[in-house]
Parts: C-alpha cells; sequence; structure tokens
C-alpha cells in the first residue's frame, strides 16, 4: 500500500510543469516572513491568502480523511507536520515543493 501511495505520490509530482516552479519559488520565498529560508509553522499558517485544497489534501494523505471537521489553523498545523519530512519544526524549500504546489491554491 505505501508503495502504491508514493508511486501516486511521484506521479503527481511529475505531472506539476517545469515552468510552475518559478512561482513555488515566489510563493515560497514571499511566505517566508523572516528571509531565514525556511518556513515556521507560524509562517505557513499565516500563508491564508492561499487555500488548501482539502480533496488534494486528503488524495497525497489519505490519514487527513478525517479532517472535515478542522478549522483552517488547524488544518495547515496538520498539513505542516505531515509535509516536515525530517521533524525539525521548519519547512526546508525542498520540503515545502514537494507538496505545497498540490495542496494550495496559489494566487498571486
Amino acid at each position: 500500500m505505501r508503495t502504491i501511495l508514493a508511486a501516486l505520490f511521484f506521479l503527481i509530482l511529475l505531472t506539476v510543469p517545469a515552468v510552475a516552479s518559478d512561482q513555488h519559488d515566489r510563493l515560497f520565498d514571499t511566505l517566508d516572513r523572516n528571509g531565514d529560508g525556511s518556513l515556521s509553522k507560524q509562517e505557513f499558517r499565516e500563508s491564508t491568502m492561499h487555500p488548501i485544497d482539502r480533496e488534494k489534501v486528503i488524495q497525497l494523505f489519505p490519514g487527513f480523511k478525517d479532517s472535515a471537521s478542522l478549522n483552517d489553523a488547524e488544518m495547515r498545523d496538520r498539513l505542516f507536520d505531515a509535509m516536515d519530512s525530517n521533524k525539525d519544526g521548519l519547512l526546508s524549500r525542498d520540503e515545502f515543493k514537494k507538496v505545497a504546489p498540490n495542496v494550495l491554491i496559489i494566487r498571486f
């Protein structure tokens, strides 16, 4: 099951056009308010101008099926924790770019 989920995850990543990478970098830089090169949970939580696509989150993280009752801040906190692959309490640019472009509705 994990192998299937991993394969689906990478297929989704491959479908994101390379041109969009610049947008993702700009979004990361916009959210990184203190310019330290990583996103804190607070910085990610404050990215409310970019709504979360809850259906896509559930597709990437099946454990989120029970998240319908979460408010937006709780959902962002839970998503942040899932994206923080090395569990250091920060999102690196790479951690952000692996998931966020697929679950955030990017508006500039």
